[in-house]
């Protein structure tokens, strides 16, 4: 007989198996066919079906799949259909956000073609169903408080999206206290916006009819007709939109924009603004403390509640401005996963930190209703299990998550890597998270919920009881930033790291580059200090990591540039190590450093008439260098026999 155990665990890899895909030609490869086609043959048409095809490859695959779709707009846009073109272009930038360098080449074609950045839509399509359920259940505490106080509710959201494009709308409710059913023709509320729609809570537009208050001026009541009798003692719940949208003008240097929310509601009443903003704008100023803030699917939500007069303006004003969204690493979470067969602890959700055991399934098996066997699926689905352990297997098993294997060193990657890492990964299950071998094993990650960081398994018990696996693991945090106050700061930090370095404190010195990449990760000095400070304390594989970031950011950083070289001299590479300085002299003729490699390296070749020219370079940069006037006499001597 199958205990629940066995049965979630054959689930589990029912589950695992449904979810992966059958081989195919890689994704990569068809975008470098559909590139060939577009670029090289001019065939449009066929390029066009071969990125349809590379979608449909690479759904979890996002920089392939960014590329491919970023390659369609170019496809149309050729083609002279600036419309579909556009499509593909704003669909780059709004479903791969993550992929910067693909990200900036579809804005710019969009900035290039006039496209209007605006979204369409109201603001509850605007913001989706999870923003406004959370708005919905705060306005039902307002209600609440409000109906405890016995005054009225009135409710205000304004969603002012990235481009500081304005949107206006609220929420409200009925109460059948007539003690008849409502059928027709009810006034609902009254309002001073004409030009509005009203939709119930399942996003349906309602059937109302606006018309003039025939004694208040500018005033109008607004009448519904009910899709089904409202009974005696109901509530009914619903949302009204304003048609339009609103650009708000910047105010002044620093990019900051004004916003005044007000209203007269000309009773007594308990009033509520909210206001809706993507992640990364933030409140430079306000005429008021708001009430509270809340974050719901990357939205910041703030309201303001307020007991306002009869005929009183109830008026909040704000100041709002962007500030960089960047990833930061959350604390370090330590756990123990056991073998499935133990049967307790033995799923894992990554993103909440919660492990679950066959009786949390039973539980979910017996109030679902819905089969055994379909509740367990249902189960792991909704719980959101990333990770559960199979030590016969000697692995830990990703479930639809990406975990890419990297070096032990990499535990102190910087968040930017980690996502880096991730975009060249592909979903999937079953995702085998080794444990084979000498441990630690790390692995950056991406679970299904989205969630992303980077994950040690620091120990694996198989063979005795309890069977199970120990890992630390740390997730990426969004963090916005005052760019300005923080490139002061990586300014200092950098400094501070020079200085250490220079006093041989190597630790310490890696520490504060660190911290001043932390600060500000276009720091290119930063970088570059990083690199020398870790290859310094003989950790090569971090330098080069670094080195590489620093010329990411500026090509011609000859120190940079010349700590490739040596690593790479180091690790026998010569031809690359020539590679290196000769780019660092290119940008920097007085580089000493890797004049000195380059005539050390052809003297070891004995290719002496080349070793003589670097020499005299490094003489020219420094005339009284002992070391390079005695290399230069050896060249010499050497090339004469």
């Amino acid at each position: 007989m199958k205990t629940l155990t066995t049965i979630t665990i054959s689930l589990l890899l029912l589950v695992i198996a449904a979810a992966t895909p059958a081989a195919t030609e890689p994704a990569s490869v068809l975008l470098q066919e559909g590139l060939y086609a577009e670029e090289i043959k001019g065939d449009l048409d066929a390029a066009i079906k071969i990125y349809q095809k590379v979608l449909a490859e690479a759904e979890n695959l996002e920089h392939t799949a960014a590329r491919a779709t970023y390659q369609l707009g170019m496809c149309y846009l050729k083609k002279g259909d600036k419309e579909k073109a556009a499509e593909y272009f704003d669909e780059v930038v709004n479903y791969y956000p993550e992929q910067t360098t693909v990200v900036k080449k579809a804005q710019a074609q969009l900035d290039k073609m006039g496209i209007s950045k605006v979204k369409q839509g109201s603001i509850f399509e605007i913001l989706g169903p999870v923003v406004c359920s959370y708005i919905g259940s705060k306005y039902g505490e307002v209600c609440a408080e409000a109906g405890a106080k016995k005054l009225y509710s009135n409710s205000h959201i304004y969603v002012v999206d990235s481009d500081f494009v304005l949107r206006g709308g609220g929420m409200g409710y009925v109460y059948n206290w007539t003690g008849q059913p409502i059928t027709e023709h009810h006034r609902l509320t009254g309002t001073s916006y004409p030009n509005q729609k009203l939709y119930s809570m399942y996003g349906d537009e309602m059937d109302v009819k606006i018309v003039p208050d025939e004694n208040r001026n500018n005033f109008y009541n607004v009448y519904w007709n009910p899709e089904k009798p409202l009974q005696p003692g109901e509530f009914f719940n619903y949302g009204w939109a304003l048609d339009g949208t609103k650009q708000l003008s910047p105010t002044g240097a620093g990019g900051k924009y004004s916003l005044t929310m007000q209203n007269n509601f000309g009773q007594y009443a308990y009033e509520t603004f909210f206001l809706a903003v993507p992640q990364g704008t933030v409140l430079s100023g306000q005429s008021e403390e708001y009430t509270g803030k809340g974050t719901a699917n990357n939205w910041d939500i703030y309201w303001w509640k307020k007991v306002v007069q009869q005929d009183e303006n109830h008026v909040e004003q704000v100041m709002l401005k962007k500030a960089e969204i960047r990833y930061t690493f959350g604390p370090v979470t330590e756990k123990i996963i056991n073998d499935d067969g133990v049967g307790e602890d033995f799923m894992f959700d990554l993103d909440t930190g919660k492990s679950f055991s066959a009786s949390d399934a039973k539980k979910w098996a017996e109030t679902s209703g819905i089969g055994q066997e379909k509740s367990l699926e249902d189960f792991i689905m909704k719980s959101g299990v990333d990770l559960f352990g199979e030590t016969s297997k000697k692995s830990l098993m990703g479930i639809n998550m990406i975990a890419m294997p990297t070096h032990n060193e990499r535990w102190d990657i910087s968040p930017e890597d980690v996502i880096e890492q991730i975009s060249m990964g592909k979903a999937g299950s079953p995702i085998p998270l080794s444990a084979d071998g000498e441990l630690p094993k790390t692995f950056v990650f991406k679970t299904g919920q989205g969630g992303m960081g980077i994950l040690q398994i620091t120990e694996m018990q198989a063979g005795k009881a309890p069977r199970h696996f120990k890992i630390r693991y740390k997730m990426l945090q969004r963090a916005t930033i005052d760019l300005r106050q923080d490139k002061m700061a990586a300014e200092n930090l950098t400094s501070q790291g020079w200085k250490l370095w220079g006093q041989r404190k190597l630790t310490e010195a890696e520490g504060k580059f660190k911290e001043a990449i932390a600060k500000d990760p276009k720091s290119e000095g930063a970088y570059q200090g990083l690199g020398w400070a870790q290859l310094n304390q003989g950790k090569k594989l971090n330098a080069k990591d670094s080195f590489e970031k620093c010329i990411k950011l500026n090509s011609k950083n000859s120190a940079a540039l010349n700590g490739l070289g040596w690593i790479a001299y180091g690790q026998g590479n010569k031809d690359e190590a020539i590679s290196w300085w000769e780019k660092a002299i290119e940008a920097q003729p007085d580089a000493t450093a890797s004049l000195n490699g380059l005539a050390q390296v052809y003297m070891e070749r004995k290719e002496y008439d080349k070793a003589i020219k670097y020499y005299e370079m490094w003489l020219k940069a420094e005339p009284n260098n002992k070391q390079a006037k005695e290399g230069l006499e050896k060249a010499k001597t050497s090339n004469k026999n």
